[in-house]
């Protein structure tokens, strides 16, 4: 008895190889047809995934997600920026490798003043001594009504003004000599 084993080729093509006495002519042929083994991939190891670390951009008077904000993450001490992010309704997540980072508010939203930047420490584990950094906007102040002017005041008069009183005349306006005031 023999064996031809026939292996299928990735372009189609057959090989076929045998083992065993051929010589035995009248005996029936077993082929067998294998598929091309695929070759095994070597595992590559995988990287340690960075921490995720959620930062909340909210409103002194609101706790709501605030949206507008262009934010910047940066390294601790640089300008080297990480990450840009615009604000929306929900936490910004992000994942970052441990280190030191600030983030820092660079428009605030419309009716917002900008806030102060934050620094915060990510290690392996997350975010070093809270849940998220958190950074609030206060409302921009609103500006007093202009108050209307006031009047400019009159120079003052005199403690003891002088006075003068005189007798005319109801048909010429001319002064009378000689009259005296009671």
């Amino acid at each position: 008895m023999y064996n031809i084993v026939a292996e299928l080729l990735l372009d189609g093509e057959v090989v076929a190889t045998h083992n065993g006495d051929m010589s035995a002519a009248s005996e029936r042929a077993i082929v067998t047809v294998a598929e091309p083994e695929e070759p095994t991939p070597t595992p590559t190891p995988e990287e340690p995934e960075n921490p995720t670390v959620e930062i909340s951009k909210t409103s002194t008077t609101d706790a709501a997600e605030l949206p507008g904000a262009k934010l910047v993450i940066t390294k601790a001490g640089t300008d080297e920026i990480v990450a840009e992010h615009i604000s929306t309704n929900e936490t910004w997540k992000i994942q970052l490798a441990p280190g030191e980072y600030t983030l820092t508010e660079i428009t605030a939203p419309d009716g917002y003043e900008v806030a102060e930047s934050i620094d915060f420490t990510v290690d392996e584990n997350g975010l070093v001594g809270s849940d998220k950094v958190h950074m609030e906007d206060a409302p921009t102040p609103e500006e007093p009504e202009p108050t209307p002017e006031e009047p400019e005041p009159t120079p003052e008069e005199p403690e003891n003004p002088t006075v003068e009183i005189s007798k005319t005349s109801t048909t010429d306006a001319a002064e009378l000599p000689g009259a005296k005031l009671v």
